[in-house]
């Protein structure tokens, strides 16, 4: 029994942002504050530029402006973390391709104001972007980042600390569960082991 399953939303991007993003978002359905986006920071090794971070906001399909005609500019960003004088973009891509000049124009937007932007993005195995969404940019100045690694090693830690919120443990769960089929990593004898170690508790 998977609620993700059932609905249809193993593979629909949206969703997947949806989800991950209220996680992520301090002011969240699940009332733990920034608990969920520290572990996030933790798993990629930002945490030391982040203090205060129930004082970020989390947007999703945050619309930054029509595409300019020399596409230099607009778009929606799928996840937009804003926290003080840092942003993070998370472009999440599961089977949908790339939009011509599409990071490049985030990185824009997210570097105004003075602020500073790290654009993580996200796909199942950790693959690059084009070079067309590149732009201007290197490739160097993005971060690449995977359903099969990032993603679910921060939700196993996020399943650990949820352990007295079983409501969210639980559903924590089924999301990794989906994310695993998702990455070829689930089989019977996984789900053997993990029955085995619940019985065992």
């Amino acid at each position: 029994f998977n609620v993700f399953s059932i609905l249809g939303l193993k593979s629909a991007e949206n969703a997947h942002s949806l989800f991950i993003a209220d996680l992520l978002n301090p002011k969240g359905s699940h009332s733990q504050g920034g608990l969920y986006l520290k572990l996030f920071l933790d798993e990629l090794g930002f945490s030391e530029h982040f203090e205060h971070l129930n004082l970020a906001n989390v947007t999703t399909e945050k619309h930054i402006g029509d595409v300019a005609a020399d596409y230099s500019e607009g778009g929606r960003i799928d996840i937009f973390i804003e926290h003080k004088e840092n942003n993070i973009i998370i472009e999440n891509k599961i089977y949908a391709g790339d939009q011509f000049q599409q990071l490049y124009r985030y990185y824009q937007y997210g570097n105004k104001a003075n602020k500073k932007s790290k654009i993580l993005y996200l796909t199942l195995e950790g693959s690059k972007p084009d070079e067309e969404s590149l732009g201007e940019l290197s490739i160097e100045s993005i971060s690449c980042i995977s359903y099969r690694e990032h993603i679910l090693n921060w939700l196993e830690l996020c399943i650990a600390k949820s352990s007295i919120l079983p409501v969210i443990r639980e559903t924590i769960i089924q999301y990794r569960n989906i994310i695993k089929q998702l990455t070829n990593q689930c089989n019977s004898k996984n789900k053997e082991t993990e029955i085995m170690n619940i019985f065992s508790t």
